[in-house]
């Protein structure tokens, strides 16, 4: 069962999507990082009719992935979450071993690539 038909609701500025609504579904995507000049990616979507919520990181060197995703608003009620991730066999670190590396950094580490 595919979406046929739905409406986008589009930042006018960014040009991102900020919300896809399709019958009872709606999907809304959020915290949006720029990631190469005028290129962003949601760190979060929330997906209403089965109350997930996804979130997303980005990784040196601008690579976006899913992280982890919980259901019905509770945060520490994991439905998946991604671990020991390594890219281009070097493994990232974990959130404790990055403790105070905020978006900030991660934008300017991006945009160094």
């Amino acid at each position: 069962m595919g979406v046929r038909e739905g409406t986008l609701i589009i930042d006018a500025t960014t040009h991102t999507v900020i919300e896809h609504r399709s019958g009872e579904l709606a999907e809304r995507l959020s915290n949006y990082l720029e990631i190469r000049d005028g290129h962003y990616v949601p760190l979060r979507i929330q997906i209403s009719k089965y109350q997930l919520d996804w979130i997303f990181k980005v990784h040196t060197p601008g690579l976006w992935l899913f992280d982890q995703g919980t259901r019905g608003g509770k945060a520490d009620e994991f439905v998946v979450r991604v671990e020991n991730v390594s890219i281009n066999g070097q493994a990232v670190a974990s959130d404790k071993d990055n403790a105070g590396t905020g978006e900030e950094s991660v934008r300017r580490e991006a945009r160094q690539e």
